[in-house]
């Protein structure tokens, strides 16, 4: 996935920008993207509402992989439009260049159109999703949390999944079933990924806690002096009262500040 769309794909923006037609020759790429790339990602078979969903960009909860013979037309048009001025100039080998404003005006004006195609191309793809999808979509579309996938899978910083973790967070990110997971929850409930997010036994939750107490203390060390997990609040009342996080010098120097961490499952009833 990383190698596609941060490597590959990019290879075909010069061709999509700059041959006419170029969506005729676009066809068999497309198949294969279609019926190899994606189902080796997602270790199955994909419906044609999820291939259109995973043509939006990654920040708007698809997977920014493109049709490509839609992507040719609409590239190579922007570009015509774009371009248009300079290249006239070009042909009538005229000596001055157009002012950066005419070519400003241009590309804004085509951003917003663009823009405004997307949130048709948004709106119309969210209508052929069934309730828990979208709400599961848009909350991929909440500021940073489609971060995970638009970074580098760089080892040294815990952004390297191997495949069944990769595919198991896709699952997530659309709502889709978590392969060989328990039918019954030790507590005798019906198993899937909410109640895994709810149920209080067995420590899951406990343990997705520390996961982000661990993760944020971690950040934290590397700027802040005196980082410690769970210390010790000044005793209220004969008690221990701790929070999760103390980092010294965080918001004024020589002065310590403690956080807490709180877990929600944003689809708890």
């Amino acid at each position: 996935f990383a190698a596609y769309t941060h490597g590959e794909m990019h290879k075909f923006n010069y061709f999509l920008r700059t041959i006419p037609g170029m969506n005729n020759y676009l066809q068999p790429l497309d198949e294969i993207i279609n019926d190899k790339l994606l189902p080796a990602i997602f270790g199955h078979n994909i419906s044609e509402t999820e291939r259109q969903l995973f043509t939006l960009p990654i920040r708007e909860g698809g997977l920014g992989i493109p049709v490509l013979c839609e992507k040719a037309v609409h590239d190579f048009e922007s570009s015509r439009l774009i371009t248009a001025p300079l290249a006239a100039l070009i042909i009538a080998q005229e000596q001055d260049i157009p002012s950066k404003s005419v070519t400003s005006t241009i590309r804004a004006e085509r951003s917003r159109t663009t823009e405004q195609q997307r949130a048709e191309t948004i709106e119309r793809i969210d209508d052929t999703l069934d309730s828990d999808t979208k709400r599961t979509v848009q909350q991929n579309r909440v500021k940073g949390a489609s971060s995970w996938l638009s970074v580098l899978p760089l080892e040294d910083q815990g952004f390297s999944l191997n495949k069944e973790e990769f595919r198991d967070a896709l699952a997530l990110r659309y709502n889709q079933p978590i392969k060989n997971l328990p039918s019954k929850c030790a507590c005798g409930e019906q198993f899937n990924q909410t109640h895994a997010m709810n149920c209080k036994k067995g420590g899951y939750v406990t343990f997705r806690h520390n996961t982000v107490r661990d993760f944020e203390a971690n950040l934290l060390n590397k700027v802040c002096n005196d980082v410690a997990t769970e210390p010790l609040l000044q005793p209220v009342n004969n008690d221990e009262a701790r929070l999760d996080i103390k980092a010294r010098s965080f918001w004024r120097q020589g002065q310590s500040a403690f956080f807490d961490v709180r877990i929600t499952n944003p689809n708890a009833a």
